[in-house]
């Protein structure tokens, strides 16, 4: 009888362990969707810095330009430029 006893003890233990098991792995997996959702919410938000920095450096340039063209037509009498 106490062979019995301890073999359901174990059967026991064991199904609590493989319940804990089964409850990691469902962690673990939505751990890893986790990862792949921010992983490509980076990519996009990366990619959207880029962006936003070509963007600006255009503008830079277009703003060189008009200081540039402001900075001629002083220097030059042009009235509407004062």
């Amino acid at each position: 009888m106490n062979a019995e006893k301890m073999c359901k003890q174990h059967e026991a233990q064991l199904a609590e362990f493989q319940s804990r098991m089964d409850e990691q792995q469902r962690a673990i997996s939505e751990l890893n969707s986790h990862k792949s959702r921010m992983s490509q919410e980076g990519s996009e938000l990366s990619h959207q810095l880029e962006e936003a920095e070509s963007q600006l450096g255009s503008l830079n340039k277009v703003s060189q330009k008009l200081q540039a063209y402001s900075y001629i037509k002083v220097f030059t009498g042009d009235p509407v430029a004062s």
